[in-house]
């Protein structure tokens, strides 16, 4: 695992394969993965509502893409970054104030950077 992608999803490792190969199967599609993202959110309103006024005085949003590559040539929606590698290029928003991850969405490795981030 990449060190830029860990430093991206503010994680020290990424669950065990299979870990990940029995959860991942259970979305059947891209609506039920941003049905999971909203439910954070919900959770995440709920949070912030317990903070102190101070933590609302100003919210620094951040978007940044990198490049998350791969041994697997052959996965879906993976393709090669103008690099030569062959990967995936994650959109992740987050809080700046504190590094919170707001969103999360994944590219394919040969879109730019400035890809789908207005939306």
């Amino acid at each position: 695992m990449t060190r830029a992608y860990l430093d991206a999803l503010a994680a020290s490792r990424i669950p065990d394969p299979t870990t990940v190969g029995d959860f991942c199967p259970r979305f059947e599609s891209a609506e039920q993965v941003d049905t999971l993202q909203d439910t954070f959110n919900s959770v995440r309103v709920g949070v912030w509502k317990q903070q102190p006024p101070e933590f609302f005085q100003q919210a620094v949003i951040d978007a940044d893409g990198t490049i998350a590559p791969t041994n697997a040539c052959c996965k879906q929606g993976i393709d090669i970054s103008y690099d030569g590698q062959w990967g995936y290029h994650p959109l992740v928003i987050s809080l700046a104030n504190t590094r919170e991850r707001l969103y999360l969405l994944n590219r394919s490795g040969n879109r730019p950077s400035h890809e789908d981030a207005a939306g």
